[in-house]
């Protein structure tokens, strides 16, 4: 985040029918003391009625569901600084930023509850030194929250009254950490080495929720996982040299030890990055790095509508390790082309997953008894080509990739797609400017299909009680369609001495293309939800 003017007052303020935003900046003490506020608010969720109901209409849904098309997602952020100058090696930063993302997805047609909300807070304070022209050094103190809400399930109605059928997911993270870090240049050499400490706290919870005429509440199968405080220390150094006018070594080390339910898992994680650039600019380069995560994501993907639960390391879970090679180069083709390679492969231990029949639901045990470990395997070609001079500029890139997993303990030991796996992943941009006011903007994007678990068939179990049971072949064994969508915009510019102005209309997913999110259980089977179809959108902006 930039640094508040400390010259004079300044400011941008935008309104349009996607989002909103603003952003003002100024000196609180002139040339010593400056503020910056910024924000945006998504206005998609506020259309009015006439608008959303005529957008509904171009998006093909049914008439049924035009109160909740374009009103069940809304997002906002907020971020503020202050900064003040105490001399010229000496300043102080104190921020904070706050944001939310809300989905709400009920149906009353389906009787289907379907909502999601996360959001974080942060607050940080920063202190620089300049030691002198060789040594740099900053402190940062900070502490951030994280939410995540969901719930879903099935709810009905009659002359007896209304019952409610869900399921909820909750998760809460709180993070302190204090930070050293610095900067010293010798000759050929700059060093970076610092320490950190982090204390977490997390609490992981699912419950079943049955509601009956909307009042009294019953929760069934609540998993409450135990309140876990975690401690991280971590010690860094590396080396950036220059061993030569072609030739730089990045080289480091870093050390993390991190406490958990009085159990210590300390880790050391080497990195080397060596690049060689000739003298027409071409570059080719390598670099391997080995680093942990001391939480754990746990998905259930069924139908393509998953459920995320973010847990921490115990004494019995351990921190998600990962190794990474890469390799590229980059190579200017003339004074406006230039096309980069680089090519990845990582490979990753102590990842975790639901046992077989398991879910987060299936009893009141602690998530830890329901999970097995595994390791994974992610590798991939990107691709990029920048055309950054002249009227027409933009970009094309293309990543061809695969992410693995395997269990031994699921799918037979067979190794299975990566619920977010995407084997291709295409982005082509283009801006042309057809004078100093007047710019055309075009944007295409394709992604393979998220994979998911789908049953092939189903039988019934005649047992006290009758028992329908699910034949799956293997673990994410179908693909949601592709997404693809094409975005135009127009943009109108004007500076003025004092102030400015400006216009920016577009459509976004110009060919209505309907992108599924997820499947949604119907009577007849699966059917796929979207989020957005065609969007006509038109913002106003004014600078001063």
């Amino acid at each position: 985040m930039k640094e508040g003017n400390a010259q004079r007052f300044s400011g941008n303020l935008s309104s349009g029918m996607v989002a909103s935003k603003f952003l003002l900046e100024g000196p609180i003490i002139k040339d010593r003391t400056s503020f910056l506020i910024s924000g945006r608010r998504s206005m998609m969720d506020i259309y009015p009625t006439f608008v959303s109901s005529i957008l509904t209409d171009l998006g093909g849904l049914e008439t049924a569901a035009k109160d909740i098309y374009l009103r069940d997602y809304y997002f906002y952020d907020l971020n503020a600084k202050i900064n003040h100058r105490f001399s010229d090696k000496d300043k102080l930063f104190v921020s904070y930023y706050q944001s939310k993302d809300v989905y709400n997805r009920n149906n009353p047609q389906a009787n289907r509850l379907n909502s999601k909300n996360w959001g974080n807070k942060t607050a940080a304070l920063r202190w620089t030194h300049l030691f002198d022209s060789q040594l740099f050094g900053a402190f940062t103190a900070y502490r951030t929250q994280y939410t995540y809400h969901s719930i879903y399930g099935d709810y009905y109605a009659d002359s007896l009254g209304s019952t409610e059928n869900s399921q909820a997911f909750k998760t809460g993270l709180r993070e302190t950490a204090a930070k050293l870090d610095f900067d010293y240049s010798q000759n050929k050499h700059r060093f970076n080495f610092g320490m950190q400490y982090i204390q977490q706290q997390m609490v992981p919870e699912i419950s079943r929720i049955l509601k009956e005429n909307l009042t009294s509440i019953a929760r069934l199968d609540t998993t409450i996982g135990q309140t876990v405080q975690t401690h991280t220390g971590i010690l860094y150094f590396d080396d950036e040299l220059a061993i030569t006018k072609h030739l730089t070594l990045n080289a480091g080390l870093r050390f993390s030890g991190h406490l958990t339910q009085g159990k210590l898992y300390p880790n050391l994680m080497p990195r080397m990055a060596l690049s060689y650039q000739w003298s027409n600019g071409f570059l080719v380069k390598g670099s391997y790095s080995r680093m942990t995560q001391n939480i754990h994501l746990l998905s259930d993907n069924w139908s393509g509508s998953p459920s995320d639960l973010w847990v921490p390391s115990t004494k019995n879970t351990a921190p998600e390790l990962s190794s990474q090679w890469v390799a590229g180069f980059y190579y200017p083709l003339s004074a406006s082309f230039s096309i980069e390679v680089e090519g990845f492969y990582k490979t990753m231990n102590h990842l975790i997953d639901f046992k077989a029949g398991s879910s987060f639901l299936t009893n009141q045990s602690s998530w830890e008894d329901k999970v097995v470990g595994g390791k994974g395997v992610a590798r991939g070609l990107e691709l990029q080509i920048k055309k950054e001079q002249g009227k027409l500029t933009g970009f094309l890139s293309y990543t061809l990739s695969k992410s693995e997993r395997t269990f031994s303990e699921l799918n037979q030991g067979k190794t299975f797609l990566f619920s977010f796996d995407r084997l291709h992943d295409i982005s082509i941009s283009a801006m042309y400017q057809i004078n100093k006011n007047w710019s055309l903007g075009a944007n295409w994007v394709y992604a393979s299909g998220q994979p998911f678990t789908l049953a092939e068939s189903h039988y019934m179990v005649y047992i006290e009680p009758m028992q329908r049971v699910s034949y799956y072949s293997s673990i994410n064994n179908y693909r949601l369609p592709a997404y693809h969508r094409l975005d135009l915009s127009v943009n109108y510019t004007k500076q003025m001495k004092h102030w400015g102005y400006g216009f920016n209309m577009g459509i976004y997913n110009a060919y209505n293309r309907k992108n599924a999110y997820y499947l949604d259980g119907t009577p007849e089977g699966f059917a796929p939800v979207t989020l957005f179809g065609i969007l006509p959108y038109l913002s106003l902006s004014i600078n001063f």
